[in-house]
């Protein structure tokens, strides 16, 4: 195989970043989603009421483990949590992710199913 193609598979290309929750009282690390990631959250957006629920629930990591906070359980009690704070955050995963927010913002104002 090429040096190049060895260069590229063994890049850190995926962003994050720690943020700060007021409301929680806490910082947490933010993951961008992978192309696999990605794909299977496009995939399971059938239940879009959850969608900003299984954004944090996925990519939400402790900055000092780096291990996820939450696990497949904790989706009920998180989706309790505030509306604001959770599309805050999964806004931030998703600009992470190297989506245009606005863009997709427009798409589903334009096609909300």
């Amino acid at each position: 195989m090429s040096q190049l193609r060895d260069t590229i598979l063994d890049a850190q290309d995926l962003r994050e970043e720690v943020v700060d929750v007021p409301e929680w009282g806490v910082k947490i690390l933010l993951m961008g989603m992978s192309a696999r990631q990605r794909g299977l959250m496009v995939e399971s957006v059938g239940d879009k009421m959850f969608l900003t629920t299984d954004v944090v629930l996925t990519l939400a990591r402790d900055p000092e483990t780096r291990e996820p906070i939450f696990d497949k359980a904790d989706r009920d009690a998180l989706a309790e949590k505030s509306g604001g704070v959770l599309d805050r955050l999964a806004q931030k995963v998703l600009e992470l992710s190297g989506v245009d927010v606005g863009a997709a913002e427009t798409e589903v104002a334009a096609d909300p199913t």
